[in-house]
């Protein structure tokens, strides 16, 4: 990892952040991280920034989308990125959140509301209780996370931790069912040692 300056050939993307994560804030309010995967073979960059409080970070991954996903809408390829809110504690969430680019990227894993990348929290936090990552459409931020470049369309996707029990309870009942029970619980989704809510 490390702090990148140069990111001009994805300012689309950068750019589509200043209303939703970094809530139009100017360069030297966030940064740019350049993460690579384990072989040094594939790069994709962080951004991130300080939350609504002083605990809270903001992240959006930028690269990803330049992966073909398999998908069209319009006529055009359907890109990929993402986007998290994690506690300024959990210093490895974008360590997670590359992880899950890195899974598209190197490993061509489908992507979709609702699919779960397994084990990719417990690699970088063994002991915590969440373990999981589930991708929901971004409900975080009130923003459009979406956008029409001239050869592909991107969209977003939002990072939600969950726990061994949550996913056995995703996979016997859908995800639908499981996000209104963690709706109605009110739980600290940033709290990578909460409670089960199933």
């Amino acid at each position: 990892m490390q702090e990148c300056n140069d990111y001009t050939k994805h300012k689309e993307i950068i750019n589509c952040y200043s209303n939703s994560i970094l809530k139009g804030k100017k360069k030297g309010e966030f940064r740019v991280e350049l993460y690579l995967d384990k072989r040094e073979t594939s790069e994709v960059f962080i951004v991130e920034t300080e939350g609504d409080n002083p605990n809270r970070m903001y992240y959006g991954s930028v690269g990803t989308f330049l992966s073909d996903i398999g998908h069209k809408y319009n006529n055009k390829p359907l890109r990929i990125e993402f986007v998290g809110i994690g506690r300024k504690t959990y210093s490895l969430y974008p360590n997670i959140m590359s992880t899950c680019c890195f899974h598209i990227i190197n490993s061509h894993y489908d992507c979709y509301p609702g699919i779960v990348y397994p084990n990719v929290v417990k690699m970088f936090y063994p002991k915590a209780n969440m373990k999981h990552i589930l991708l929901v459409d971004p409900f975080t931020w009130d923003s459009d996370f979406y956008l029409e470049m001239d050869d592909c369309i991107v969209i977003w996707l939002e990072m939600l931790p969950i726990s061994d029990s949550e996913l056995k309870y995703i996979t016997e009942n859908g995800c639908e069912a499981f996000e209104d029970i963690l709706e109605e619980s009110e739980m600290d989704i940033l709290d990578l040692n909460r409670p089960s809510v199933v």
